[in-house]
């Protein structure tokens, strides 16, 4: 298993103060979350990389747990559930319908106890895709709302475009595709924290 930690800075933090007032609960209760996977179904595929971000000492992190094969899914869901069980609200994209229902799965799997079972989960696409229209977004993707917002990402690559990079890396270990893995999954994360203004948005379209 890979790990990586790193503190992330923010060009404008007035979103990130707002944070606990966005979501009702302090930020040590919150834990952003993406994960990779190498398909769509967790009855035939595996997670292979685990991106959290949490606030601890006023600062905020991105923790990556990544499994190098399929032996080691066990063992970072066993570093999730040991080191991040202690968050009652949970930031995603799309978790709702993918994130977490093929997470809570994996846990039953390898009898884990399921860290975030009881945690309230704030899908942020669920709360966006309503207001799709209005918002003049032409889908609902990650990705195109951080366009909207104007964020840009350095890799360009989906979840699909990553499955050869990632046989590639555990055929050859070598540095390259380790990068990109890790930077599309590190930007996925971080990507959600540039979304938190659209509840400003939200909030004008509910008063209108």
């Amino acid at each position: 298993m890979k790990k990586s930690i790193k503190n992330i800075t923010f060009s404008d933090d007035h979103i990130i103060h707002k944070l606990p007032q966005i979501l009702g609960c302090s930020n040590s209760d919150i834990l952003f979350i993406d994960i990779e996977t190498t398909g769509l179904s967790p009855r035939n595929s595996d997670i292979y990389m685990i991106g959290l971000s949490y606030c601890e000492n006023d600062s905020w992190r991105i923790v990556q747990l990544f499994a190098e094969n399929a032996g080691e899914e066990a063992h970072i869901l066993r570093t999730f559930a040991k080191n991040f069980g202690n968050h009652s609200k949970i930031v995603n994209f799309n978790g709702d319908r993918f994130d977490l229902p093929f997470l809570k799965s994996k846990f039953d799997k390898h009898k884990i106890t399921n860290p975030i079972e009881d945690a309230d989960s704030v899908d942020l696409q669920k709360i966006i895709r309503p207001y799709q229209d209005q918002l003049g977004l032409i889908d609902c993707k990650q990705r195109t709302i951080e366009m909207y917002l104007g964020t840009t990402r350095k890799n360009k690559h989906d979840g699909k475009s990553l499955l050869p990079i990632y046989a590639s890396y555990k055929k050859t270990m070598a540095r390259q595709p380790l990068e990109i893995l890790f930077l599309h999954n590190y930007e996925d994360v971080k990507g959600m924290f540039a979304l938190l203004p659209m509840f400003l948005f939200l909030r004008l379209f509910s008063h209108l």
